[in-house]
């Protein structure tokens, strides 16, 4: 019998080829899309579960253009128009009766409708299914925008296969028996008009769905890719849970999992990780869910049948949940060698904790963080400033919660309203949206403002994140103060050479870390540069600011102390970039013998 043949593929998620063509200001090897991109768990598992319950309908062939490109690049970062050519190069010489096309984000909806397009012109005859965050989103939207046939919503490996057979006409007892109430999808019918099936059920026994098969995505080689040149490794990822029980009116992740919590048991998870362990020897595992620790029987004893195999594995979570967060959580990842922790609390006003339903108190906050603390993880924190409701004594109260937590890495993003959160709902009947001419919300792949007819100024909140991020990820970073992770600190910083190439801050941090660290050399280098950036007008317009508010701090002071020594004058021309070099250079004096040890 011939086999129907379904081409998998994904849409990139970084930016749009078209966008970094026309922004001279985009440079893709600073994205963490094209410099570290994720293998595909959509695809791997979509693979696994049509060969499980469809194998002898179909065959499949797999395309993630966006890793294919990576890992055969010799500039370690996958170029987004060679991404294009190998697309184009597809939909060239492939055929496949069916392609089912992945899209993560909303953001990548150009990428989207390039490919279903470029597919429909090619192959006119293929029907078309798109799945994914963007489709989940904006089911009529990317319907209409696309050339695609059907779009799926949400969870969908089982809705996938439901639509393979309808379209062709298969059958298979053992998926209709286990897999009996498909929903959760849109069509149009023959006049044209949108059918749509709505989402109302799940797959409860996550059990039944096959491990993801990752040597369709070149996975020993994406799993091994660990290069110091580069500093990159990639982690293994492992789905422990599928949906959210809690209610944040700012995230829309129900709509792709649901409410209720569903949990794969724990002999599948760890049968997932020794046959992979065993097949391709990785070193990183990383726990993709969105609240792993939400069940906290499942995660604990999780952790500890981890820790009896005593594998050489480095083990990472994405988030834990913080209202469900206790000290054994923490104490038992700490056991199994976790050495990073992120603690999503979003706000530090208690009044935006109860309108955006997070409902995480200060208190509750920091005894999560003094855990972390106690347990010696590296913290990350989260935040959100810039909700519709929110006032700039709400805004302070969250900055203040940072400087407070002393996080080793503080991240302060602008709230922005996804369409199916109910803080979207709230911001478009209270005229927060603003919207063309279409109605349509007003969104690029780069947000910077979100809301109108709000309490504060985006520019303000601009600076003011800014600022923060100055001083408490760098001019403040709390590793300076701990002596033992001055390495550490300095391979994080050291990463963000390429991406924050005209950032002087930056490289006086570096500087000063490598006086403390006695690598005088190598200061005078990092000085020199900052020197160099700062003695651009544009560049200084922007920085020289917090040399003078933080000019009590050592890393200041040791600068200063070092232009000193060099150049009488003030202020950073281009003349004084000069002197300074080459006095440096001619080893006019020693940084390592200056400032504050």
């Amino acid at each position: 019998m011939n086999k129907i043949k379904i081409a998998l593929v994904k849409a990139p998620d970084g930016e749009f080829f078209g966008n970094v063509i026309n922004n001279k200001d985009v440079d893709p090897r600073t994205s963490y899309s094209y410099t570290k991109p994720l293998i595909s768990t959509a695809l791997s598992l979509l693979y696994g579960f049509i060969e499980e319950y469809g194998g002898e309908h179909y065959d499949v062939i797999v395309k993630d253009f966006q890793i294919d490109e990576l890992l055969d690049s010799e500039d370690e970062y996958a170029c987004p128009m060679k991404i294009k050519e190998r697309i184009d190069s597809f939909f060239d010489t492939e055929s496949y009766d069916a392609i089912g096309l992945s899209v993560m984000f909303s953001v990548n909806h150009e990428w989207a409708d390039y490919i279903s397009h470029l597919s429909k012109r090619k192959n006119p005859k293929a029907t078309i299914i798109m799945g994914g965050g963007y489709p989940t989103t904006f089911p009529e939207k990317s319907l209409n925008k696309s050339k695609c046939d059907y779009v799926v919503v949400g969870e969908g490996e089982d809705t996938f296969l439901y639509l393979l057979n309808k379209i062709f006409g298969n059958k298979n007892k053992r998926f209709d028996k286990l897999f009996s109430d498909i929903s959760g999808y849109l069509h149009r019918d023959i006049y044209g008009d949108i059918v749509t099936i709505p989402k109302t059920t799940f797959i409860d026994n996550l059990d039944l769905v096959p491990m993801p098969n990752w040597d369709v995505l070149r996975g020993k080689e994406y799993f091994s890719k660990n290069k110091e040149a580069s500093k990159i490794s990639y982690y293994f990822p492992v789905l422990t849970t599928r949906g959210c029980p809690y209610l944040c009116t700012f995230c829309s992740v129900y709509q792709s999992d649901g409410r209720k919590m569903r949990c794969r048991s724990i002999e599948k998870i760890i049968e997932e990780i020794d046959f992979y362990h065993d097949k391709y020897k990785f070193k990183n595992i990383y726990f993709t869910d969105d609240d792993a620790n939400v069940n906290k029987k499942l995660f604990n004893n999780l952790l500890r049948e981890l820790i009896k195999k005593n594998y050489d594995i480095q083990y990472e979570v994405y988030y834990v949940a913080i209202n469900a967060l206790t000290e054994e959580t923490v104490r038992l990842m700490s056991e199994l060698g976790m050495k990073k922790i992120l603690l999503p609390i979003e706000t530090g006003s208690p009044r935006m904790q109860k309108i955006i339903r997070k409902n995480i108190s200060p208190e509750r906050a920091m005894r999560a963080v003094g855990w972390a603390k106690k347990y010696g993880f590296d913290i990350s924190v989260n935040f959100m400033i810039g909700f519709p409701q929110e006032t700039m004594e709400d805004i302070n109260l969250t900055l203040d919660l940072a400087r407070e937590i002393k996080a080793h890495q503080t991240q302060i993003w602008l709230a922005t309203p996804w369409e199916g959160t109910e803080m979207y709902d709230y911001a478009e009947a209270h005229n927060h949206l603003p919207k063309d001419g279409d109605g349509e919300m007003i969104r690029g792949y780069r947000d910077t403002e979100h809301f109108i007819n709000v309490n504060f100024d985006y520019e303000e909140l601009r600076q003011l994140t800014y600022d923060l991020n100055i001083e408490i990820n760098f001019i403040k970073h709390s590793m300076l103060n701990e002596p033992k992770r001055y390495k550490e600190l300095y391979r994080y910083w050291d990463y963000l050479r390429t991406g924050l190439s005209q950032h002087p801050i930056l490289f006086i941090c570096l500087g000063y870390l490598e006086h403390l660290m006695g690598d005088s050399l190598q200061c005078n280098e990092d000085y020199i540069y900052a020197i160099e950036l700062l003695s651009n007008e544009k560049i200084s317009s922007v920085y020289e600011k917090y040399l003078k508010i933080y000019n009590s701090e050592p890393i200041i002071q040791h600068f200063n102390e070092t232009i000193a020594l060099s150049n009488q004058g003030t202020g950073y021309t281009d003349t004084t970039a000069k002197t300074v070099a080459v006095n440096i250079q001619n080893n006019a004096f020693n940084p390592g013998t200056y400032g504050t040890e």
